[in-house]
């Protein structure tokens, strides 16, 4: 070849390098250029750097379908694990160098969206977008917890009629009836048949809990896999700002003289503080809660993970779509967990959602009145990111009665889709614990089973302001197969014996020397009784230990 041919060659190899270059390299957010811009040299931004290579998600959530959940949760985590310690290896090397030069700090890497969240300056930020391997780079922002709406009486069109039924006005009063909206859902109804939650794991991702409540503290799984806290790295849950007591509470909270204010007094649950004390939190942040819900020791093969995840917060921005945390939400909804988000409070306009809410595997809840009428604040849809149906149900948010930082409870005075949403998550939990064998461990299998049972609001069929209708756990329940309740039996260590050694791990439980779990609370809260039947009243006293003891030197069969 001619030489002048073979410099025609280079120079056009070279272009198409340069050209694939610029193709392949990450992009930069908007609102982080434009910042960049005009930064002094020195300046550090916040920023969180996602990869190119990421795990299909939708082919990982049908290869895991049928799987058992232990085994379902164990294959996503390392699924996440693998990609991403394969992927960000040399970007890791290269940053360990840059952070030796001064350039960046603050490096946590991330496998639930294979990312990396740093601090760096601006020549470096716009030196790791050019990088082929990132796909983007956008700016840590902080979002702060949204303010209570005003309480304001819904004043909109009345329920419309069922299909096959006459229009109906449920008039249950929240003045005169605090528990009011566990009767409309029909979380009693349940209750009567022995489904309480019990052997199901709730988690929130909110300002914390206040683990001293009488009414919370004795549900709290405990341990170290049990509380999140990246702020004061505290062991034990707390809450300054009691939006997530309150919160928790409406999922589980119930005291020992059975009467509960939760829908699912029998569950046990687990939080991680998104929100400082100033009601502030970083997306990365929100990040890390997510990781640690889907894997809280850390052992893929523990399966510790919640059944459940609350979450009653937004990125504020109504009416538009945000992808932050879209693949958070469906990594933990192929591992089984349902992911449950109040609708948001940008109504009474349509086209108001917000995300992740109105992301892809996120269930978003509304919120109604006593009398089934749609709340003015409760955001519409549909979703911006394809027109979807928005919300996907309904549940009460207006006057709701639950725990709060006094240890005592807040009656009338909670508003907002941030109290309709984890009833949602506590019906889930009552649902769960009836282990329905077609429906444990599939997350969206629950959540069909409570949009098709649903009680039709608006006009006929689903719509933009009710989604599919008004929670109706008890009509969900209906729908699937639930198995019988068998009672508690003693055997809290699951060796199908009563013996010496439960009765132990029942003591150093009830003194709080061991945390809870799931097969304590399920097996071992056999007080009180009822003539000889165990009446389980969500909690593990001395009273428990003695029945189990009795039962292992045989002065007692139940």
């Amino acid at each position: 070849m001619p030489a002048s041919a073979r410099t025609v060659c280079s120079l056009i190899i070279l272009v198409l390098v340069c050209h694939l270059s610029r193709a392949w390299a990450g992009t930069i957010d908007p609102v982080l250029a434009e910042s960049l811009r005009t930064a002094p040299a020195d300046r550090a931004f916040p920023v969180i750097v996602r990869l190119r290579d990421r795990v299909d998600v939708a082919a990982l959530h049908a290869a895991v379908t049928r799987d058992e959940r232990r085994v379902k949760l164990s294959r996503v985590i390392r699924t996440l694990r693998e990609k991403a310690d394969a992927s960000q290896q040399v970007l890791k090397e290269e940053l360990e160098n840059r952070e030796k030069r001064g350039g960046v700090t603050g490096i946590k890497p991330f496998w639930i969206f294979n990312g990396i969240a740093l601090s760096a300056t601006a020549d470096n930020v716009r030196q790791l977008a050019a990088r082929n391997d990132v796909l983007s780079v956008a700016l840590d922002r902080i979002i702060r917890l949204r303010p209570r709406p005003q309480a304001a009486v819904a004043a909109v069109s009345p329920p419309a009629e069922k299909a096959g039924g006459a229009a109906e006005t449920l008039a249950l009063t929240a003045a005169t009836s605090p528990t009011w909206n566990l009767d409309l859902i029909g979380a009693r109804t349940l209750w009567s048949q022995g489904f309480r939650g019990q052997g199901v794991v709730v988690a929130s991702l909110d300002t914390g809990v206040d683990v001293g409540h009488p009414a919370l503290g004795h549900k709290w799984r405990g341990g170290s896999n049990s509380w999140f806290d990246p702020y004061r790295q505290t062991t034990a849950p707390y809450d300054v700002d009691g939006h997530g007591t309150g919160t928790m509470g409406v999922m589980v909270a119930g005291n020992t003289t059975d009467n509960p204010v939760g829908v699912a007094p029998g569950a046990l649950w687990i939080a991680a503080k998104i929100f400082d004390d100033s009601g502030n939190a970083s997306l990365s942040v929100i990040h890390q809660a997510f990781q640690w819900v889907l894997n809280p020791d850390g052992d893929p093969a523990s399966a510790d993970a919640p059944d459940v995840v609350n979450n009653s917060w937004d990125l504020e921005n109504s009416g538009t779509y945000d992808n932050e945390f879209e693949g958070d939400i469906q990594n933990l909804q192929a591992a089984g967990i349902s992911v449950v988000f109040a609708a948001g409070n940008g109504g009474p306009q349509a086209n108001s959602s917000t995300s992740p809410g109105n992301n892809p595997g996120g269930f978003p809840v509304g919120a109604t009145d006593s009398n089934d009428l749609i709340l003015p604040f409760s955001s519409r849809g549909p979703s911006p990111f394809d027109g979807s149906l928005f919300p996907a149900i309904v549940a009460p948010g207006y006057h709701i009665h639950t725990t709060d930082l006094r240890a005592t409870y807040s009656t009338f005075v909670n508003d907002g889709t941030s109290y309709a949403a984890p009833h949602v998550s506590g019906a889930i939990a009552l649902l769960l614990s009836g282990r329905p064998p077609s429906l444990t461990g599939k997350a969206d299998g629950i959540q069909n089973a409570l949009t098709a049972s649903a009680w039709d609001l608006g006009g006929s069929g689903p719509d933009n302001v009710y989604g599919y209708g008004r929670l109706d756990v008890a009509q969900a329940a209906a729908l699937i197969s639930l198995q019988a309740p068998s009672g508690p039996t003693g055997d809290v260590n699951g060796d199908g014996v009563v013996d010496i050694q439960d009765a132990l791990i029942m003591l150093q439980a009830a003194v709080g020397a061991i945390p809870l779990s799931p097969l304590i609370m399920e097996q071992g809260d056999v007080a009180p009784f009822v003539g000889t039947t165990p009446h389980p009243d969500g909690a593990i006293t001395i009273i428990d230990v003695l029945g189990v003891l009795r039962k292992a030197v045989g002065l007692a069969a139940y």
